[in-house]
């Protein structure tokens, strides 16, 4: 039996699986197998000790506590292994995102996948979360290579910096470039399941990006619309 943690951050088990197991395996059940733009800084407890590890949901630090683990005279007994999440205030999350930009000066938008948790069926641009210890420009470049395959040649300029509340509660702070890229523009390598299809649009295109614009609440048009009007001052 593979016990998964519940939402309010706990993990119960009458199994007498080994409790190192029962934490990997729960957690790699809900943490592994969630998109990793979404979850960064993870670790697994020792659990002769109480370890901090990130809720997959919010975040933010919770504690591993094996009850029941020994008895005084140190046999193995058995009792349930709880994560109960930390109250504690967490820092918005860090993102960056890439308007990759063609010879031709029209802007690179794909849509993601319908089951994603985060803006599901949206037309969006390239990027993600920062990972423990990136700085933004290394999140671009490993994003950008990610998501299509390419590699970023040249950062053009800033687009601006995004504060923003996801539709999964989360407050986001995104600060979005402009770049070129090396590789085949016509044949973007896709990540499997996290996006459908892609497009090329020109500032008179994007229309199309107000599609589901009741998800999104109409920012990545306001971020394309920035990137051109960025594009056009940089005579680039």
């Amino acid at each position: 039996m593979i016990p998964i943690p519940s939402e309010s951050g706990s993990i119960t088990t009458a199994d007498p699986t080994p409790r190192s197991d029962i934490i990997r395996a729960a957690w790699r059940e809900r943490v592994l197998r969630t998109d990793h733009e979404d979850l960064t800084g993870h670790c697994f407890p020792n659990l002769h000790d109480t370890s901090p590890l990130w809720d997959s949901r919010t975040r933010i630090p919770a504690m591993v506590n094996p009850v029941g683990f020994r008895d005084k005279t140190g046999h193995r007994r058995g009792g349930a292994v709880t994560a109960t999440v930390l109250d504690v205030s967490t820092e918005p999350l860090r993102c960056t995102g890439a308007l990759i930009v063609a010879p031709d000066g029209r802007l690179f938008f794909q849509r993601r996948s319908p089951h994603r948790r985060l803006f599901p069926n949206c037309w969006d641009i390239v990027g993600g979360h920062l990972e423990p210890g990136e700085s933004v420009h290394e999140a671009l470049y490993r994003e950008v290579t990610e998501e299509t395959g390419w590699r970023v040649s040249e950062v053009i300029a800033e687009v601006g910096e995004y504060r923003y509340v996801g539709d999964d509660g989360l407050t986001r702070i995104e600060s979005d470039w402009l770049v070129r890229v090396d590789g085949d523009l016509a044949a973007p390598v896709l990540e499997a399941g996290k996006h459908t299809e892609y497009r090329w649009l020109g500032p008179d295109d994007l229309d199309l990006l107000d599609e589901h614009r009741d998800v999104n609440d109409g920012l990545v048009r306001h971020i394309a619309e920035q990137a051109f009007a960025t594009l056009r001052s940089t005579g680039s």
